[in-house]
């Protein structure tokens, strides 16, 4: 298997007493959820006597709309906001993201770099959101080749933690150094160390042994194909979703790295009670060591499926 991996991992802590939920990744990022009632205190047991810059998120759910902001100091802003009477007054939720560090240490002191990311959030709301965003804010400012780099750094974490977290229905960014897609003639010698009879037309497998198939990706690549990069993403609604749900025995194969191969009803119980969406986002993370973890959206805990890689060729 090649020496890739996703650039981050999730973890999600389940929600204390007070309903408070923290998640971060193993990189930068840092999300806390803080239900409105008790915001100050909260804050306050959080941040200490530091000051903290970063987006901010507040959360509607009888409405289903989301305020996206920023600021330079976290507790400030919020705080004012939970007094304010006139506009964002409905709020039932807020979910703060820093880097972790206060902001005399943080990238996200810099407002060139936090009002990027304020407007990239909201368009990820606008996209694949799952609350219509009500953001107000039209202030945009120059931005240096630095400061650039740090809010495109942050973007792709930004993402991936909002999918995680179930705010966003799709991951957006496209990673670099993906795994590579296996090729059809190898992909076909590892099934039949496998399996016995394998139905082929045209460099698609039709059916194994007589059930279903169903392939992500659905197009290989060849030797004098195109290198462009594609995405470890598999979304699992239409027709595949039916599959999966059904009572049809059948595979479900994921064409990267040495390949793994599920039956539908082990897919069925990885996704678990996600079924009963129209769709549900997978990603595969492949580590240097062989390991291959699934991330399924909106679920806190990743899963080993190191189990159902394809037998290697000898």
């Amino acid at each position: 298997m090649s020496n890739i991996s996703l650039p981050f991992a999730y973890q999600s802590f389940p929600a204390d007493e007070r309903g408070v939920i923290r998640a971060r990744t193993d990189n930068q990022l840092r999300l806390i959820d803080i239900p409105r009632e008790i915001v100050k205190e909260v804050i306050d047991e959080h941040f200490g006597k530091l000051v903290f810059s970063g987006i901010y998120l507040l959360l509607n759910h009888t409405k289903k709309k989301i305020y996206v902001g920023q600021a330079s100091d976290m507790r400030d802003r919020i705080i004012q906001h939970n007094k304010d009477e006139k506009s964002l007054k409905d709020w039932q939720q807020v979910i703060l993201l820093t880097d972790g560090r206060p902001s005399m240490f943080s990238d996200l002191s810099d407002e060139s770099v936090r009002l990027a990311l304020e407007t990239y959030v909201n368009s990820l709301f606008q996209e694949y959101g799952n609350y219509k965003t009500s953001t107000r804010s039209t202030r945009k400012m120059d931005i240096s080749f630095t400061q650039s780099h740090f809010a495109e750094k942050y973007k792709k974490e930004l993402a991936f933690v909002l999918f995680n977290f179930g705010l966003i229905k799709q991951m957006p960014i496209i990673l670099e150094d993906f795994e590579s897609v296996l090729k059809f003639d190898e992909l076909l010698k590892k099934l039949r160390t496998k399996f016995k009879n394998i139905e082929t037309s045209k460099k698609s497998i039709k059916k194994i042994d007589g059930k279903v198939v169903e392939i992500r990706p659905t197009a290989f690549r060849s030797d004098k194909g195109s290198k462009k990069k594609q995405g470890w993403q598999v979304t699992v609604r239409g027709s595949f979703k039916r599959l999966v749900e059904g009572t049809d025995t059948g595979y479900f194969i994921y064409a990267r790295g040495d390949g793994l191969v599920f039956t539908f009803k082990e897919l069925k119980n990885l996704i678990g009670d996600r079924t009963k969406y129209d769709t549900t986002d997978l990603y595969f993370k492949f580590t240097p060591e062989g390991v291959v973890t699934l991330y399924i959206a909106g679920s806190e805990e990743p899963v080993d499926v190191t189990k159902y890689i394809l037998p290697s060729l000898q």
